[in-house]
């Protein structure tokens, strides 16, 4: 199957995403991140349109160790 039927791109508010919830199996953010006014609804909005058990990628070139209590990552 082409991938161009696998899909789609749409532009829209990171922070308000017009996705369901949990409609999604992975959730990618590449260099984004880090420009959000509001990171923890921004992380929020990632967890929320995430299926159960799905993938979060999120890509920053502000790269830091991060223990995996870290509370800026909790949405």
């Amino acid at each position: 199957m082409e991938l161009l039927v696998q899909v789609s791109f749409q532009v829209a508010d990171a922070l308000d995403q017009p996705f369901s919830d949990g409609q999604f199996d992975l959730v990618w953010s590449m260099e984004s991140g880090e420009h959000m006014p509001d990171k923890a609804k921004f992380v929020s909005e990632l967890a929320r349109v995430a299926a159960p058990g799905a993938t979060i990628i999120i890509v920053t070139w502000c790269h830091r160790d991060l223990d995996p209590d870290e509370e800026s990552l909790k949405p």
